[in-house]
C-alpha cells in the first residue's frame, strides 16, 4: 500500500475536536509499524494558530501539495471566515483529492465553494 498524504485544514479559533480523527491515522501507523498515512495540519498561510480552549498549534501553509484525503476543520464563528485563498483550495481538493470531508462543522460548506 502506498502511503496516503492526508490534510487536517484548520483555521484561526479551530475545535479541539476537529483533530480528533487523527488519532486513526495515528494507530493504523503504529499497527502497521510504519508510515502509512502522512498526517499534515495546515492552514492558508502556515502558521501557529489558537484553538477556541487557547492551545496553540503549529500549521503548514496549504500549497500545491496533493492530498488523498482532506478533512476541513470549524470555529464555533456564526460567519465563517471565507477567504478566496480557501475557497480556491477547497474547489481543487474537490477536483484532485480522492475524498474531502468537514468535521464539527457545516460551515465550510457554502454556495460560494461548491458542493462538499
Amino acid at each position: 500500500m502506498a502511503m496516503q498524504r492526508i490534510g487536517f485544514i484548520i483555521p484561526e479559533g479551530f475545535q479541539m475536536l476537529a483533530l480528533a480523527p487523527q488519532t486513526v491515522f495515528e494507530y493504523a501507523n503504529m499497527s502497521a509499524g510504519k508510515t502509512i498515512y502522512d498526517v499534515r495540519v495546515l492552514s492558508e498561510k502556515g502558521r501557529l494558530l489558537r484553538s477556541t480552549l487557547g492551545i496553540a498549534l503549529q500549521t503548514e501553509r496549504f500549497s500545491g501539495l496533493r492530498f488523498d484525503t482532506l478533512i476541513f476543520g470549524g470555529t464555533n464563528e456564526a460567519t465563517p471566515r471565507l477567504t478566496p485563498g480557501l475557497l480556491n483550495f477547497a474547489r481543487r481538493a474537490l477536483k484532485n483529492s480522492r475524498r474531502v470531508a468537514s468535521m464539527c462543522t457545516r460551515r465550510i460548506r457554502s454556495r460560494r465553494s461548491g458542493p462538499a
